[in-house]
């Protein structure tokens, strides 16, 4: 299965699978849960860095991993475009992951231990109501696709700029064009995460990687 078909395949899982959980929890029980998520959301974005930070420490041939990138760009005379783009898509990356990684863990832990102990207390409304469960079930799921497809697809589609500067890396221009990334950020759903989810990829990376964008 292809990045584009596995996207595809996540986002349609997380609608159907919201709709359904929506419909068994009723339309109380779906808004503590889509409130919940929402409330990961802002914990992975407050304490992403603190993540990121310790990846960007991590050692590589005893080297912090940004010191590593410097060196090798350096060694291979790369020009100041693709300095700053490289440099910039190795912060990016481990923002990107840290977000995605705590959302996730964040999201489970939510579910697991937050949601049964709280909708103790919330009353399940007369069946006259329950239609909206699945509505915000829906809405539920469809953000979850959203947060975690959204910044990694516009990873991609800037790992594929970047890979197009002059004088770039060659092993790291051969990894994106002959591998799946490439071929991933030209499809329709990299291009449409990336249109609508880039506010929340600048808002999770430090730097933006292309001035322009």
């Amino acid at each position: 299965m292809g990045l584009a078909a596995a996207i595809t395949s996540f986002t349609v899982g997380c609608w159907i699978l919201g709709a359904f959980l929506g419909f068994l929890r009723a339309r109380n029980r779906s808004i503590l849960r889509l409130a919940l998520v929402i409330l990961s959301l802002v914990l992975a974005i407050s304490f992403k860095g603190v993540v990121a930070d310790a990846i960007l420490g991590a050692k590589i041939d005893g080297k912090p991993l940004l010191e590593f990138v410097e060196h090798k760009l350096i060694a291979g005379e790369a020009s100041i475009d693709a300095y700053d783009g490289m440099m910039n898509l190795i912060r990016a990356f481990a923002h990107v992951v840290s977000f995605i990684g705590l959302f996730s863990i964040l999201n489970f832990l939510t579910w697991a231990i937050a949601f049964p102990v709280l909708k103790i207390f919330i009353w399940r409304e007369k069946k006259i109501l329950s239609f909206l469960g699945p509505v915000i079930g829906f809405v539920q799921g469809l953000l979850v696709a959203f947060i975690i497809c959204a910044p990694l697809c516009s990873l991609m589609v800037e790992a594929n700029e970047v890979a197009k500067i002059e004088y770039q890396d060659a092993e790291f221009v051969e990894f994106v064009e002959d591998g799946a990334i490439s071929k991933f950020a030209d499809t329709a759903s990299a291009k449409a995460y990336d249109a609508t989810g880039g506010w929340l990829y600048d808002l999770i990376t430090p730097e933006k990687i292309f001035s322009e964008k």
